[in-house]
């Protein structure tokens, strides 16, 4: 014997429960939303205290290219950190936007409303994501890329000779292409993933 749904899909009961668990994922996305600009915020005031003393170090006794070379590692080390560990919130609130995109989907047929534009939000997001958002996103990174990379070098050939700086520059600048890279690979792929997902079975 069959068993019957607990919640007819066409009562009223069933698109309450659907709207509330809907608002209940959207509360948590975005409070990830807000953490993660809080990582933002966290990732610049970390920068502005580790580079302080070495950019001191430089300007005023330019002969410790090694002190110099290993705060700014540390200091990349530490921004990289916080962007990847960022990823993985991205990760989390793009699981949930997933997950809404099905209580979307019931709301719409509940309430006739699927030629419409209501409860609409996840599938409007992958066309502002893909024309909007990732432009913007892209420059970003391409200034704090550039920034993490160009910066330091130069603070570091400031602090002696080429003879005494030019082994510590190409030590910074392997291991920051390196991270880098890892970041950027890390970044697109989830970017990549969570597009091709949200936009399947709009």
């Amino acid at each position: 014997m069959d068993k019957k749904p607990i919640l007819d899909k066409q009562s009223k009961d069933y698109l309450e429960f659907c709207y509330k668990e809907y608002t209940r994922l959207a509360g948590i996305q975005e409070k990830h939303l807000q953490s993660a600009f809080s990582d933002v915020r966290l990732l610049g005031a970390v920068g502005a205290i580790l580079a302080w003393k070495p950019i001191l170090n430089a300007l005023s006794e330019r002969n410790d290219p090694v002190i110099l070379t290993l705060g700014f590692l540390v200091l990349i080390f530490i921004a990289l950190f916080v962007l990847l560990y960022d990823c993985m919130k991205q990760s989390i609130m793009l699981f949930y936007a997933d997950q809404m995109k099905y209580y979307e989907r019931e709301l719409r047929q509940g309430l006739d409303v699927s030629q419409g534009t209501m409860f609409s939000n996840i599938h409007n997001w992958t066309h502002w994501m893909s024309s909007i958002h990732d432009p913007i996103v892209k420059c970003f990174f391409g200034c704090f890329f550039s920034f993490l990379l160009l910066f330091p070098v130069s603070i570091i050939a400031l602090s002696g000779t080429w003879s005494e700086t030019y082994k510590y520059i190409a030590l910074y600048l392997v291991i920051a292409f390196s991270l880098s890279f890892m970041n950027i690979l890390c970044i697109n792929i989830i970017t990549k993933k969570i597009t091709e997902k949200l936009s399947s079975s709009q």
